[in-house]
C-alpha cells in the first residue's frame, strides 16, 4: 500500500469485500462515496488501504451497502462476506444476518429501538435506490 502503511491480511480482505461490493452495484468508488454521504476522500482512500475510517463512516458505507452495522469490522475478524440475498427469507420477510452476541446486552426497550431505527434505515435506502431508477 502506498506511503508505507502496511494493512493486515484481514484488513486487506474486508478491502477487497467492499470493493467487490461497490463494483457488483455498478457504482464507482467515487459514485459510492456520494451516494453513501461520504467524502470521495474516505472512500478512496479505504479502499486504497491508506486509511481506516472511522466507526460512522463504515456505518454509512455498510447502510449502503445493505450491510448490517459492523460488518467490515467482523469480516477483518474473520466473519463471513455478507451478501444481500441472505438477508431474505423464502416467506418474504427481511431477516438481518445478526449474532446473539451483537444485542443480547439491550434491554427490551433499547432493542425495539434499535430495531425501529433499523427498519427506518432500510425503507429510506428502499426510496433512495427507487429515486435512482427514475
Amino acid at each position: 500500500m502506498s506511503e508505507g502503511i502496511d494493512r493486515t491480511p484481514a484488513e486487506l480482505r474486508a478491502i477487497e469485500a467492499v470493493r467487490t461490493a461497490i463494483s457488483e452495484r455498478d457504482f464507482t468508488p467515487t459514485a459510492a462515496a456520494q451516494a453513501a454521504g461520504l467524502a470521495d476522500v474516505t472512500v478512496l482512500d479505504f479502499l486504497r488501504g491508506k486509511k481506516w475510517p472511522r466507526a460512522k463512516s463504515l456505518s454509512r458505507l455498510e447502510q449502503w451497502l445493505g450491510w448490517p452495522v459492523g460488518a467490515i469490522n467482523r469480516i477483518v475478524d474473520g466473519g463471513k462476506i455478507p451478501n444481500a440475498s441472505e438477508a431474505v427469507s423464502t416467506d418474504g420477510q427481511l431477516q438481518l444476518p445478526l449474532k446473539a452476541g451483537d444485542y443480547t446486552d439491550l434491554a427490551p426497550g433499547e432493542l425495539t429501538e434499535a430495531l425501529t431505527a433499523a427498519a427506518a434505515t432500510f425503507m429510506e435506502r428502499v426510496r433512495s435506490i427507487r429515486t435512482s431508477k427514475q
